[in-house]
């Protein structure tokens, strides 16, 4: 499979597709689509894996899952909660000040988007899209979405680097 068709498909309809049935459901089971080098798409739902406590744990099994299966390719889809702090909140300040900092930022519900690509070249990405529920309406917060994209493979978080 190549990284453009990859890509492609990623943008174009998994996205979307997290998207719809957040909005439509209020909740995304968290899930992990797997590619193999042709290009062979496998879906999984983890609700199972992750109802455990040891997240360490859990993102190793996770990444011996996608070990056994060969895979060139991973999207994993859950919902996660996230601080959005600016750079000059830590910035220059101490262990302390920054731990302050982080206490007393608001926490948002997010749909997490994880991504990696590891086959002719590696690259990798996440995708954190705020979700708002009003009144029993779940929406979608494009304006404030972070996408992030290393070509390198090279972004850090918990549910990275697991090929």
């Amino acid at each position: 499979m190549k990284i453009e068709a990859f890509e492609h498909n990623l943008r174009q309809k998994t996205v979307p597709f997290a998207y719809s049935v957040i909005t439509s459901t209020g909740s995304h089971v968290p899930m992990v689509l797997t590619y193999d080098k042709e290009g062979n798409e496998r879906a999984s739902k983890l609700d199972s894996l992750f109802s455990y406590d040891n997240k360490e744990i859990m993102f190793k099994v996770l990444s011996k899952y996608l070990d056994d299966v060969e895979a060139c390719a991973y999207v994993l889809i859950c919902e996660a909660y996230m601080k959005k702090v600016s750079r000059e909140d830590y910035e220059n300040k101490s262990e302390e000040e920054f731990n302050d900092v982080i206490e007393n930022t608001k926490t948002n519900e997010v749909l997490t988007i994880t991504w990696e690509y590891r086959n002719e070249t590696n690259k990798s990405g996440i995708i954190s899209t705020p979700i708002l529920k009003n009144s029993g309406i779940v929406e979608i917060d494009y304006e404030n979405t972070v996408d992030r994209y290393d070509e390198d493979g090279e972004v850090e978080g918990r549910a990275t680097s697991l090929l």
